[in-house]
């Protein structure tokens, strides 16, 4: 796990003042990045391409200092209301880097998602029922996280190939973009090739991308089922379909019920991210 430095860390190991060490990060000489507390971390490497540049000589074992906690800045109620006031005011750029600066500090891709920014939806969810929020800001909100997502992926990518493919997408009338770009960030940060077929996807269509893609996994996701019944009866046929190829279909999303229903239209439907991953590590160990 990469380890961080705070500025004195950064100050004793170059032997100067801490104030020159922010003096140099804020022209740009000496890399570093801010954490959501607002407090500046430092990279080994980039302390050694530094000193290396400037001529500054660093002592024997100098590393051996106590990394920084950079977890002392992630307090979960803080890091949502900064989100949320982040997803209703500010742009998809300015919500990238924020959603990066996590992730720098110490969040695991699983805990960014689970525990702030589907918190933050759900807040954004009750300003909308109590008409606080407009469906247009509703949807101006979703539209600018799912973008910051996008741009988060090239960030969190796993360069090292599980060569595992998973075959993603929503039923028709399902128009919640959001939850399968979320679900396709996490495959890839562990690996997987994803082929994303979207959302509003008839079942045919479904099924003829699975047949054609043969996946290794196939996730179905839904937020809102208008007819219970139909998507069952869809569901099934997909899952026909999925068993036919030897593949593992996963479900998630409030859209579905964890009942007796749902465990014959699936191999598993999980409750949230962790335990997905969870679930991948069992049946698709490395």
């Amino acid at each position: 796990m990469e380890v961080f430095y705070t500025s004195k860390q950064v100050a004793g190991i170059l032997g100067i003042n801490e104030s020159s060490v922010k003096r140099w990060t804020n022209s740009g000489m000496l890399k570093c990045f801010k954490t959501p507390g607002g407090h500046r971390k430092f990279k080994k490497n980039d302390v050694l391409d530094f000193a290396a540049r400037y001529s500054f000589k660093i002592p024997e074992n100098v590393f051996s200092v106590t990394p920084a906690e950079t977890n002392a800045d992630l307090n979960i109620d803080k890091i949502s209301g900064v989100m949320l006031k982040k997803l209703l005011y500010d742009n998809e750029d300015e919500i990238f880097d924020y959603l990066n600066s996590l992730i720098l500090s110490g969040f695991t891709v699983t805990d960014l998602f689970d525990k702030v920014i589907v918190r933050v939806m759900e807040k954004i969810g009750t300003l909308w029922k109590n008409s606080e929020l407009g469906i247009e800001g509703e949807h101006i909100a979703s539209g600018r996280l799912t973008k910051a997502i996008i741009m988060l992926q090239s960030k969190i990518d796993n360069n090292r190939k599980n060569g595992l493919t998973a075959f993603c997408g929503c039923f028709e009338g399902e128009h919640h973009e959001l939850p399968l770009i979320s679900l396709s960030t996490l495959l890839k940060s562990q690996g997987w090739k994803v082929i994303n077929a979207g959302t509003n996807l008839p079942v045919n269509s479904f099924i003829s991308g699975v047949r054609k893609y043969n996946p290794d996994l196939v996730c179905l996701s839904s937020t809102f089922t208008e007819d219970t019944e139909n998507f069952y009866r869809e569901s099934g046929l997909l899952y026909e379909a999925v068993k036919e190829i030897n593949s593992k279909l996963i479900t998630g999303g409030n859209g579905i019920s964890l009942d007796d229903t749902a465990a014959k239209i699936c191999d598993y439907h999980t409750a949230d991210f962790k335990s997905l991953i969870s679930y991948l590590k069992i049946n698709f160990p490395a």
